[in-house]
């Protein structure tokens, strides 16, 4: 949706539904129920209404992140930095996106600048993990890895980055257990790098990507199907 669109649908709605308060949470839930073309306008519209809004622009970037528009949402989360640069989430995002597009390298100064903003930012521990990990620079990755894990333990991937990089340096032996783990908080997991992506978007880059396929070959973790719906 271009900005005058935004503007527009901005001028149709209530008062009350022109409050970027209740236009942000609208977009929340539109994302939660996985509407995300929806969830953009919504956020479209937040900013169109409060263009200094910082985390509309996060949260429209990581919306178009999911549909792989990668030029869109880097904009997004440069403008997000540009009007709160004390907040680690944009950061760690474009981190990642950088990444994905594999520019590794370019991305690990905004991961080093998030966690300059809040040193317990997980996510931000976890993307330097698989950046490092595309750099080949495994022993760093795993340390990044074991940080993320100790701050956020119900999270599914820096076990799985952990996995990888067992895989990687030979020490095969602890691959099954932190793959079942990982698997254990996302069962996602076990179905392969596209099954997961196809659910939450672009994540790995390319050394990634081959080694959680070799992962799931080498040590197959049945994967409960989800039960039907009555």
């Amino acid at each position: 949706m271009s900005l005058a669109a935004a503007a527009l649908l901005a001028l149709s709605l209530s008062a009350a539904e022109q409050d970027p308060a209740i236009l942000f949470q609208r977009g929340i839930a539109l994302k939660n129920a996985g509407r995300i073309p929806e969830a953009i306008a919504a956020f479209d519209a937040v900013i169109a209404v409060s263009p200094d809004d910082h985390e509309a622009f996060n949260n429209r970037g990581a919306l178009r992140f999911m549909l792989s528009d990668f030029k869109g949402a880097d904009e997004d989360f440069s403008r997000a930095i540009v009007l709160s640069p004390k907040d680690p989430k944009a950061w760690g995002n474009r981190c990642l996106l950088a990444v994905v597009e594999e520019r590794a390298e370019e991305g690990l100064p905004d991961c080093v600048r998030a966690l300059r903003e809040d040193p317990k930012h997980y996510q931000a521990y976890n993307n330097i993990g698989y950046a490092l990990f595309e750099l080949d620079k495994v022993p760093e990755a795993q340390s990044a890895w074991k940080q993320a894990a100790q701050l956020s333990p119900e999270s599914a991937e820096p076990l799985l980055g952990l996995a990888i990089a067992a895989l990687r340096s030979g020490e095969r032996r602890d691959c099954p257990t932190l793959l079942k783990g990982a698997i254990a908080l996302k069962p996602l997991i076990g179905r392969g790098p596209e099954r997961y992506e196809a659910v939450e978007g672009p994540f790995f880059a390319q050394q990634a990507r081959r080694a959680v396929k070799e992962l799931l070959r080498l040590f197959p973790v049945k994967v409960k199907a989800r039960p039907k719906s009555p």
